[in-house]
């Protein structure tokens, strides 16, 4: 049966009730990045049908500890986790660390099937934590004990760094080729730098960075900057790493800061503040909030983008509607 898609909104200004009325939501090559369409069929699925039409899909999936909390993350099947799991709670989404009455560990259930699999569980283990992963699934954490390494999850519910073995000495007769350095449109990536290494300067010269993890044998916290006469969080630059890192000033300031962007939400979030001697959060600042922070960097390919943090205490900051 051909699938059929329905209209379009905006992905983050989804309800719960936008994913009552259909647990999978996609994005599409012609309309874009940030918005999305219901996948409308008696029988959801995320399939390799699906992905042949769509992208990302965001699916629902209910929280078998708590039968009242619901979730909604990006589902990989190749890689077997759901990413950036968001919560409903008190009407709206919010992350795994603002999450409140919940212990980890977490067991989220997909709504849909998944490639025919009915029930399929994803395990949320950390607020750490930026996937849920089945069982042999991928792991991502970016704060926490297993920082940017690559782990999978164990049949025992344990997290394990994968390790390439390497090639028996009888058989290596020559060297292994190095992998062909990943090409942007427009841009080019700046040497490896390990992340306690980046000053205040060169986020400011170069306010677009990424982490290479998985094409470089480097320090798990190491990053590149993405190096251009007009810097731009780009399409091709997240489509191939996901979750930049943006240098902005705060706005009638001269303080600096950074955050990860993410294109779904359209949200900074993990923001770091430059208080003169070192990286804080947003609690140390002495300003009167909310704030105003302001790229200096295009965001895909527009300009002058501002986001709006209320509180010291908020963990992301939200784009200004233009």
């Amino acid at each position: 049966m051909a699938l059929k898609l329905g209209a379009k909104k905006n992905a983050r200004d989804l309800t719960i009730k936008d994913f009552h009325t259909s647990p999978i939501w996609v994005e599409t090559e012609d309309d874009g990045f940030g918005v999305v369409r219901p996948v409308i069929t008696k029988n959801p699925d995320v399939s390799a049908e699906l992905l042949n039409v769509g992208r990302s899909p965001s699916v629902l999936c209910t929280v078998r500890e708590v039968p009242k909390l619901l979730t909604q993350g990006w589902c990989d099947i190749k890689g077997r986790y759901l990413a950036r799991p968001k919560f409903w709670q008190g009407g709206k989404w919010v992350e795994v660390n603002e999450l409140k009455g919940a212990r980890l560990p977490l067991t989220l259930v997909a709504v849909p099937k998944v490639e025919g699999e009915s029930d399929v569980e994803y395990y949320l283990l950390t607020r750490h934590d930026v996937f849920a992963a089945r069982i042999g699934g991928r792991l991502f954490r970016a704060t926490g004990p297993g920082k940017f390494k690559e782990l999978k999850l164990s049949r025992d519910m344990v997290p394990q760094e994968v390790k390439q073995k390497p090639e028996p000495k009888k058989f290596a007769k020559k060297p292994p080729k190095k992998q062909a350095p990943v090409r942007l449109a427009g841009a080019k990536l700046g040497p490896l730098v390990p992340g306690d290494k980046i000053t205040l300067k060169d986020r400011i010269k170069h306010p677009v960075w990424v982490s290479t993890y998985e094409e470089d044998e480097a320090d798990e916290d190491a990053l590149r900057a993405v190096i251009s006469k007009d810097p731009n969080a780009s399409a091709d630059v997240i489509r191939k790493f996901l979750v930049p890192m943006l240098t902005f000033q705060v706005q009638g300031t001269g303080i600096h800061g950074f955050g990860s962007y993410d294109r779904k939400t359209d949200t900074l979030d993990d923001l770091q503040f430059w208080t003169g001697k070192r990286w804080e959060h947003a609690a140390k600042l002495r300003v009167k909030f909310p704030i105003t922070l302001e790229p200096l960097c295009r965001i895909l390919g527009k300009r002058d983008v501002q986001f709006i943090l209320k509180k010291s205490g908020n963990r992301e900051a939200v784009r200004v509607a233009r």
